[in-house]
C-alpha cells in the first residue's frame, strides 16, 4: 500500500484547515498593543488588568482576523491613555477597529438599516 498519495493529501488538507483566527498568544499581543502596555507590571492595576483580559477574551470570541492584529500591533504607540478615569484604546488601536468593522460590514452585512457597532468601539473620545 501506498502512502504517498494519502499523506500528500493530509498536508493539503491540514493547510487549508489552517486557523485564520488569532490564538491566545496573538490575543494577548492585541489587547497589550491596544491599550499601550509597555510593562506586564502595568497589569497588575486591577483595573488595566480586567481591560487586558476583557480584550483578549474578545479577541478570542469575536471573528476578529490577523490583519486587525497586525494593525493594531503595527500603529499603537506605548503609553496608557486614560480619560476621566477611564482606561482608553490607543488611536491606533481604534482606527484599526474601525477598518475590521467597516471591513466585517461588507462581508456580513447588518440585518437593520442600522450601522454594526463593536461594543469597545464607542470608548474612545
Amino acid at each position: 500500500m501506498r502512502l504517498a498519495p494519502y499523506l500528500a493529501a493530509a498536508v493539503a488538507l491540514a493547510a487549508a484547515c489552517q486557523r485564520r483566527a488569532p490564538g491566545p498568544e496573538e490575543c494577548q499581543s492585541f489587547a497589550a498593543a491596544a491599550l499601550g502596555l509597555n510593562d506586564a507590571r502595568m497589569l497588575e492595576t486591577p483595573g488595566v488588568k480586567e481591560s487586558f483580559d476583557q480584550l483578549v477574551v474578545h479577541c478570542l470570541t469575536t471573528p476578529f482576523d490577523r490583519a486587525l492584529v497586525r494593525c493594531v500591533e503595527e500603529r499603537s504607540a506605548p503609553g496608557l491613555i486614560v480619560e476621566r478615569q477611564r482606561l482608553l484604546l490607543t488611536p491606533g488601536a481604534r482606527s484599526c477597529l474601525a477598518e475590521f468593522a467597516r471591513r466585517r460590514a461588507e462581508l456580513e452585512p447588518a440585518a437593520s438599516n442600522e450601522p454594526q457597532r463593536l461594543p469597545w468601539l464607542d470608548r474612545g473620545p
